[in-house]
């Protein structure tokens, strides 16, 4: 298997050649590293190779994790230039159940598909004071088993979740 740099700069390749096709500037695009089933040392590599945007798709993981590489940052091997902090982005499917076990530690939230759920995340932030970035998901491929609001009903969704003053929609997720 490669090693995480080699199989992280093949990304950055391929990101730069897509941004060639469509005349974009690869800076403009922000890679978010996938923790994934991850190891907590593969996760603290790629850290130390500069990579400070981490994602995670379950909310047990999401704790889990960032709770290790908050330890890591603040630990010994903190004066070996490594960042502050990390962002985390949640990326899997989010239910209202554990809306408030997220926004303390994701700042960028990718699965936002109904109201009911933008509402939690609304009212969870404001006992917070919290106001989270989050991406409404769009289901492109209108795959039944696959989670997003129908393109149909994305503008009307977006509409809505815009009145809500405690959270920031910032694009779409397909």
């Amino acid at each position: 298997m490669a090693k995480i740099s080699e199989r992280i700069e093949r990304v950055k390749d391929t990101i730069s050649s897509a941004c060639a096709r469509v005349g974009r500037d690869p800076g403009e695009v922000q890679l978010v590293v996938v923790t994934k089933s991850a190891t907590i040392e593969a996760v603290k590599e790629v850290i130390r190779l500069g990579f400070t945007n981490l994602g995670e798709n379950r909310v047990q993981q999401l704790i889990t994790v960032s709770t290790q590489v908050a330890e890591y940052l603040q630990g010994p091997d903190g004066d070996l230039g490594l960042p502050e902090k990390v962002g985390w982005h949640m990326i899997g499917h989010l239910q209202r159940n554990k809306v408030r076990h997220v926004l303390p530690i994701s700042f960028l939230i990718h699965s936002v598909d109904t109201l009911r759920l933008a509402e939690e995340i609304n009212t969870s932030a404001a006992k917070l004071n919290l106001c989270p970035k989050v991406l409404l998901q769009v289901n492109t491929s209108n795959e039944p088993l696959k989670y997003g609001v129908p393109v149909g009903a994305a503008t009307h969704l977006a509409e809505q979740i815009e009145t809500l003053p405690n959270l920031r929609l910032v694009g779409l997720m397909t």
